[in-house]
């Protein structure tokens, strides 16, 4: 097996660092965006746009980590 086909797993600092680097899902128009974990090795994290609704009612979106993670929009940079 290649390295190419290997699974990765990033840390969660590495996430954390990554996630810096998302627009705000509001406003952004794609539903994901690849963002880099590890410059050294080439990885990639592919964060995609979801759609919640909150207790008022109201819908938001949230960038998430294969679905499992949810991005808090603290992570999120502001530009």
């Amino acid at each position: 097996m290649t390295n190419e086909h290997q699974k990765y797993a990033p840390s969660l600092a590495q996430l954390e660092s990554a996630a810096a680097a998302l627009p705000d899902p509001k406003v952004f128009l794609k539903d994901t965006f690849d963002s880099v974990l590890d410059s050294a090795n080439g990885k990639i994290a592919t964060f995609e746009k979801m759609k919640f609704k909150k207790p008022d009612g109201k819908s938001t979106f949230k960038w998430t980590f294969k679905g499992r993670i949810i991005i808090d929009s603290k992570f999120i940079s502001e530009r």
